[in-house]
C-alpha cells in the first residue's frame, strides 16, 4: 500500500510539474493605418556665386547659384513654382541698380526651367521654375542652376558690394 501511495504521489507531482498548454490562449487584431498625403515643397541652396569675370574690361560680371528642391503638387489641379526676389538690393551708393542684373536658369528634374534670360527685381518675384499637376521630384530631390549676369557700368563706385535674392518654391 505504501508503493502505491508513493506511486500516485510521483505522478501527482508530475503532472503539476508539466506546463499547462491547453489552458493557454492566442488572439490577434489588425488595424488600419489611413494617410492624407498633401503638396509639400522645400529648397536649399547650394552654392552661392561670388559674380566675377575675365580680363576684358567692362564685361559682365557673371556666376551661378545652384539649388536642390523637393516638390510634390497635387494629382489633379496641383501647381507650384521657384521665384527669385531680390530682398536686398546692392547699396545706393555702388551705383549698380537691380535693373543690371538678369538670370536664366538650367536643370536637370521636374518642372519646366525659365530658360528666356530675365532681368531680376525688387518689386515681383521672377520665375524660375513651374510645375503642374501630379508633378514629383527625386527622392533625393531634383536639382537646377541659375546663372547670373551683371551689366559692368563705368558709373559702378568700386568696392565690394551685394545683393540678397531670396528662392521660393510652392506647391498646392
Amino acid at each position: 500500500m505504501k508503493s502505491t501511495f508513493v506511486n500516485r504521489a510521483i505522478l501527482v507531482l508530475s503532472l503539476a510539474a508539466m506546463p499547462m498548454f491547453a489552458a493557454g490562449a492566442t488572439d490577434s487584431a489588425t488595424t488600419t493605418l489611413g494617410v492624407t498625403v498633401s503638396a509639400e515643397a522645400s529648397i536649399t541652396v547650394t552654392q552661392s556665386p561670388t559674380l566675377a569675370k575675365a580680363t576684358t574690361e567692362f564685361e559682365a560680371y557673371v556666376g551661378n547659384t545652384t539649388f536642390t528642391y523637393k516638390v510634390r503638387t497635387a494629382e489633379s489641379g496641383g501647381s507650384g513654382s521657384v521665384t527669385a526676389l531680390v530682398t536686398t538690393a546692392f547699396a545706393v551708393g555702388s551705383g549698380i541698380t537691380t535693373a543690371d542684373l538678369s538670370h536664366v536658369v538650367t536643370g536637370d528634374g521636374i518642372g519646366t526651367e525659365n530658360g528666356s534670360t530675365t532681368t531680376a527685381s525688387a518689386s515681383e518675384a521672377t520665375n524660375i521654375i513651374t510645375f503642374g499637376e501630379a508633378a514629383h521630384s527625386a527622392d533625393s530631390g531634383d536639382s537646377a542652376t541659375i546663372a547670373w549676369t551683371l551689366a559692368d557700368r563705368p558709373t559702378y563706385k568700386t568696392g565690394p558690394w551685394s545683393t540678397v535674392v531670396t528662392l521660393t518654391i510652392t506647391s498646392i
